[in-house]
């Protein structure tokens, strides 16, 4: 999926918006975090600055698969359905659509929560469950 270009700007991939979103939002704390913080030495910055970006890309992912979940095709719906069984098959799949759903939303969640603190680590953990 694409945004369509505003005055001339190249489109960019929803991974690519989701990203400077998040970049947008969670920037600023954690750039001051690692420029604040003495302990961090200079020659562990880019360490973490790159961890950073890793959990922020792992993010971005965990918000396109929620993405990829919500725009599944809809099941069939039970009208059209002869059979008590395929019926039952039809919730089930339903349900296990929401729960899918509401697992990315969760960790996904978790992870951003993370980076704001500045636990890139903890960040990466989380998104990294749901892109297994």
């Amino acid at each position: 999926m694409t945004v369509a270009p505003r005055d001339g700007a190249s489109a960019q991939t929803t991974f690519e918006v989701l990203n400077s979103i998040v970049i947008n939002l969670l920037e600023p704390a954690g750039e001051h975090k690692l420029r604040g913080n003495t302990a961090v030495r200079e020659e562990r910055y880019d360490d973490a600055k790159q961890d950073y970006e890793q959990g922020l890309k792992l993010v971005c992912e965990c918000a396109l698969a929620l993405n990829r979940v919500m725009e599944a095709p809809r099941i069939q719906s039970e009208a059209d359905l002869g059979a008590v069984e395929e019926r039952d098959k039809n919730r089930v799949k339903s349900i296990q659509y929401e729960l899918d759903a509401l697992r990315l939303a969760l960790v996904g969640n978790l992870s951003l929560v993370h980076l704001r603190l500045g636990d890139w680590h903890a960040a990466i953990a989380h998104a990294d469950i749901v892109l297994r």
